[in-house]
């Protein structure tokens, strides 16, 4: 089943024809348990398993250092929970939702600032909008995509030229990958070379997202897999996913399997 867009959040006081006793009040995802977790400017990796990621990994293993290569694709947080990425165009969406399930990596740069930040985004914003250049996948084949550009950008090639126009990367971004970013994310040092250069803010798989109902106070909250304490009341093991019953949100429970 295809999976549905979230419910929106607020106060139900009936559902078709049936008239509730008490309103059901539906949380939004600013309750999820990750929604603070990740700041505008953090740089996320993730893994797709299906053939086009197993592709892009087989390439950039071929020209990693380490002969090694975990992730695929590459994007940007706008803010705690929107991305912007290079996918079938250079678009917004939520990381949440969209990447639940995939192992990810995501890291901090740690001279990231709101005027660096602006700045990054000041350079990239002429391709919000442009459709992913696939051909330039075989540019990154052949190790050509470096040389040959027509001001199209791949996906690790937006976040490289975003981290260009912030000051936080001192070199050009064309016919940089995915892996590339996630070795510099986890192994570079600082300008002192004192320390890392990022902080790893998760690394890890994203789990599952239902709406669970919450037995104490009632409240149906957007929630992962495995959290069991109410965002409101604190409640631990009060969540249960069995508990919800609003019909939207078993409709979109349903779409998870």
């Amino acid at each position: 089943m295809k999976k549905l867009p979230l419910v929106k959040a607020g106060k139900y006081e009936k559902s078709g024809n049936i008239i509730f006793d008490r309103p059901e009040i539906v949380l939004g995802i600013e309750h999820h348990p990750l929604f603070g977790k990740f700041k505008r400017g953090d740089i996320f990796l993730s893994s797709n398993p299906m053939m086009l990621g197993k592709m892009i990994n087989a390439v950039s293993t071929m020209y990693s250092v380490d002969r090694n290569s975990e992730f695929s694709h590459s994007g940007l947080f706008i803010n705690n929970t929107e991305i912007l990425e290079a996918s079938y165009t250079v678009s917004f969406d939520n990381f949440i939702t969209k990447y639940e399930g995939d192992l990810v990596l995501v890291g901090r740069h740690n001279k990231m600032t709101n005027k660096t930040f602006d700045l990054g985004i000041e350079k990239i914003k002429e391709h919000i909008g442009q459709w992913y250049p696939f051909h330039r996948l075989a540019l990154h084949f052949f190790n050509l995509a470096q040389y040959i550009h027509w001001n199209k950008v791949v996906c690790s090639e937006l976040i490289a030229k975003f981290l260009f126009g912030a000051g936080l990367r001192d070199y050009k971004y064309y016919g940089v990958t995915p892996d590339m970013l996630a070795d510099e994310i986890e192994h570079s040092l600082n300008d002192d070379r004192t320390g890392p250069q990022y902080e790893i803010v998760f690394k890890g798989k994203i789990p599952t997202n239902i709406y669970k109902r919450c037995e104490a106070c009632g409240v149906n909250a957007f929630t992962t897999t495995d959290n069991q304490t109410c965002p409101i009341c604190y409640t631990k093991t009060s969540l249960k996913a069995h508990g919800v019953f609003l019909p939207e949100l078993i409709k979109y429970n349903k779409s998870k399997t």
